[in-house]
């Protein structure tokens, strides 16, 4: 069975550097709508690139191996993913480091709004605003037609934005195999719940199988 490299740590200035190199393609001089491929084709990657580091939390939280965790992770919906991970931070975790993780959970729950506008519905650059439009429509009981529209500029911020969440939620992973390290219960009920030798019995209340 495959077997997770430990995860090289990396300093804020190498974190600073990877972010510019991974957002500065030289996007002047492209067609309009080259331009608007390319930026909403950058989130998306960026965007896969961030889940793809959710996934692995979610592996190592639930002590998953490799190839279990991309079967698991695969067939859960976004918004279940950040659920997940959020109960897991909130038993794993000291509560200042909850505090950090809830507010980056927090801001990536919100921009899954923002990929779903972008992944789902056709749209066109509109170079004299350099912006993106897209055309967006609802049909709940009465038919409801909206056009958000990202300049460069915030689709630019999203990224990096994403691009950071990835980092911090590759660290998360870390921290899980800590907190796992120093604890005698496995799993992911060790932190919280001190209940050596009685698993997960023990948080029912129930005695030890014999």
């Amino acid at each position: 069975m495959a077997k997770r490299a430990p995860a090289k740590k990396q300093t804020k200035k190498e974190a600073k550097q990877e972010a510019e190199l991974f957002l500065a393609p030289d996007l002047e001089g492209l067609e309009p709508h080259v331009l608007a491929y390319a930026l909403v084709g950058r989130f998306l990657n960026t965007w896969a690139f961030m889940e793809s580091a959710l996934n692995e939390a979610i592996a190592i939280a639930l002590d998953l191996k490799l190839l279990q965790g991309i079967i698991v992770t695969a067939e859960i919906d976004f918004l279940k993913k950040i659920f997940m991970v959020r109960t897991a931070v909130k038993l794993e975790l000291f509560e200042k480091q909850a505090k950090e993780y809830e507010t980056l959970l927090n801001g990536i729950q919100k921009l899954s709004e923002d990929r779903n506008i972008i992944a789902h519905n056709f749209f066109s650059m509109f170079p004299e605003e350099k912006a993106v439009k897209f055309y967006h429509y609802k049909a709940r009981g009465k038919l409801d037609i909206s056009t958000p529209t990202y300049t460069i500029s915030k689709l630019e911020s999203m990224d990096a934005e994403l691009h950071d969440a990835q980092r911090k939620l590759s660290k998360l992973g870390d921290e899980f195999k800590k907190r796992r390290s120093v604890s005698t219960v496995p799993g992911l009920f060790q932190s919280s719940y001190q209940v050596s030798g009685l698993g997960t019995l023990g948080l029912l209340g129930l005695p030890p199988l014999k």
